[in-house]
């Protein structure tokens, strides 16, 4: 992936979204960090599976219990993404959107 700027947007925008939503959120691992996690931790990664997770946004914000203000600015910040940063988190017009996951699967390295 390059480093165009609609994709940090994305990145410090998914940030931004996620600390609106939980005050205690502190960040997300990117794929390339949670594989380096598990080789640091001297693991043999078994499998990797990348997908995409379809999040509907009011059940979201509900079971975070995010307070009104918060998802209102929460909505804000949607709209004023540059449409790649929409086109990319794959963001409805009711602020329900798509993100990134992945799945490990690994041992200890006999």
């Amino acid at each position: 992936m390059s480093c165009r700027l609609d994709i940090l947007y994305a990145i410090s925008g998914c940030k931004t979204v996620e600390a609106l939503r939980d005050t205690s959120h502190v960040r997300n691992h990117s794929s390339g960090e949670w594989l380096a996690m598990v080789n640091n931790a001297m693991l043999v990664t078994n499998t990797v599976i990348t997908d995409r997770l379809s999040l509907e946004f009011r059940s979201w914000v509900t079971r975070m219990r995010t307070p009104a203000p918060l998802v209102e600015a929460i909505r804000l910040y949607q709209a004023s993404a540059p449409v790649e940063v929409k086109r990319y988190f794959e963001l409805q017009d009711d602020g329900s959107f798509s993100s990134d996951t992945i799945m490990l699967e690994a041992h200890k390295a006999v």
